[in-house]
Formats: C-alpha cells, sequence, structure tokens
C-alpha cells in the first residue's frame, strides 16, 4: 500500500518539499488533496519524527481541500473502548485523528504543535476550515488539558491579541477572538 510505502524517510521529506516553490509534489498532492491529506495524518499518526512540519502540512492541504470535504461521503471513525466504530464525516475524521494524536505526543512535540496552531490562526491566508479545525483542536486541548494549560493558552493569545494591528480588519485577530470566547467555557 501507499502507506506502507510512505513510512520511509525519503517519502516523508520528498512529501515534505510541498511548500517548495514549483516543486512536482505540489501538483501531486494537490490533485487528490483530501487523499493527501488522509495520507499525511496517516504519516503523522505513524511516523516519528518532523511532527511539526507533517502538521503544518496537514493545514495547508486542509485549505485546499475544502471543496472536497463539502461531498458526501463517510470514514470509519476512531474507535472508542466499549462503542461500536461510527462513520464520520471527512472533518470529523481529520479532527478526531488529529486530537488522537496531540493526546499522545510527549512535551517537546507539544510545544512544536503549539507554534504551529499559533503560526497558522496568524496566518492571513488561512483557509476559515483550516482555522476552525486549528480552533477545534485547541478546544480539544482546553477540554481535555488542565486548567492552568487552558489559562495559558487564553494568556498567550490574549497577548497575540494585544499585539495584531487593529488598524485594519484582520482574520487573524476575528478566529483568535472567537477562540479566546470559545476557550472561556472551559
Amino acid at each position: 500500500s501507499l502507506l506502507t510505502m510512505a513510512g520511509n524517510q525519503s517519502f516523508i521529506t520528498f512529501i515534505l518539499n510541498f511548500s517548495s516553490p514549483n516543486h512536482t509534489v505540489k501538483q501531486v498532492l494537490l490533485a487528490k488533496p483530501f487523499l493527501s491529506l488522509q495520507l499525511v495524518v496517516q504519516l503523522l499518526l505513524q511516523q516519528p519524527g518532523q511532527e511539526d512540519q507533517l502538521l503544518l502540512l496537514c493545514f495547508l492541504l486542509l485549505s485546499s481541500c475544502s471543496s472536497s470535504l463539502e461531498k458526501r461521503g463517510c470514514l470509519e471513525g476512531r474507535q472508542v473502548m466499549g462503542k461500536a466504530m461510527t462513520m464520520v464525516d471527512k472533518y470529523t475524521w481529520v479532527l478526531t485523528n488529529l486530537c488522537s494524536w496531540v493526546s499522545t505526543i510527549s512535551q517537546t512535540q507539544f510545544n512544536k504543535v503549539e507554534k504551529v496552531l499559533i503560526s497558522v490562526l496568524l496566518d492571513s491566508s488561512s483557509s476559515t476550515l483550516t482555522c476552525m479545525m486549528v480552533s477545534d483542536i485547541w478546544c480539544f486541548l482546553a477540554r481535555y488539558g488542565t486548567s492552568q494549560l487552558c489559562l495559558a493558552h487564553l494568556t498567550l493569545l490574549s497577548s497575540i491579541l494585544q499585539k495584531l494591528k487593529l488598524t485594519t480588519f484582520s482574520t487573524p485577530f476575528l478566529f483568535i477572538t472567537i477562540l479566546m470566547e470559545r476557550l472561556t467555557n472551559f
């Protein structure tokens, strides 16, 4: 299978060249963005190393495949102990797999994940769908993490918000404000 072949480091390095201008992998991945996103999520779940770059690639592909997520189609959801496997929509599949992965990473990896989440929120070219995914992941962390972690995230987001220029409308300002409102519920 492609996932088995993808398990070697040279393939992962090839995939991570996505952001390089005019690289062939970009055309290949964007030809089927949701299938590419599924592959990268599976690599993230199974392959240690370069997690921050793979996560960023997930978000870049998510920005490119919003129309694919709107198409009908269900995938097998994550198995929850004691419950039957359920079918989920594509957005939920990506979200639950990323949240499952985030719940198992080390502190060092977690710090890198936080940086990726912030960079995606601050990137004005991030799609609405991608910012929604980042916000949902952050809410997962707030719900299942400690209250100190949630407070630290609220403090961080507040300081970022204060540094943003408010002279013109900005999508990062909007998404961070909405995320902070959501986080205060935890």
